[in-house]
């Protein structure tokens, strides 16, 4: 998430757009200065607005380009492959999994249930 940061240097204040990113290795929180955003508040807060206007365009145009990309998917790879995330992140849990096969069943975890909920809820 973006925010404004007013600065003053030399007794002039400028206006910036900064960001905190989380960084992955050490997962410590570090802000990035994004724009220089202008001299007073009133354009700056518009030039932010165009710019975060901005940025959501060019993610739905990235969302669009990867949705319409036609790929062919091993099936059987991917199954296993979800199955495995899923039941790691809690959505759900093989019940028959202490006899070491899938026998189509399985049992909700607690993200499981929620989902469940407000698919059903949604509907």
């Amino acid at each position: 998430m973006s925010f404004i940061v007013k600065k003053k240097i030399h007794e002039k204040e400028y206006y910036y757009l900064n960001e905190n990113r989380r960084e992955k290795g050490t997962g410590k929180v570090k802000t990035k200065t994004l724009a220089y955003l202008g001299k007073n508040r009133k354009d700056a807060e518009k030039k932010a607005r165009e710019l975060q206007d901005k940025k959501i365009t060019n993610i739905k145009h990235k969302i669009l380009d990867v949705l319409s990309e036609k790929k062919t998917i091993k099936i059987g790879a991917k199954i296993d492959e979800i199955t495995s995330i899923a039941s790691k992140r809690g959505f759900f849990f093989q019940t028959a999994n202490i006899y070491g096969g899938k026998a189509g069943f399985f049992t909700y975890g607690h993200l499981g249930k929620a989902l469940k909920a407000n698919w059903e809820e949604f509907l």
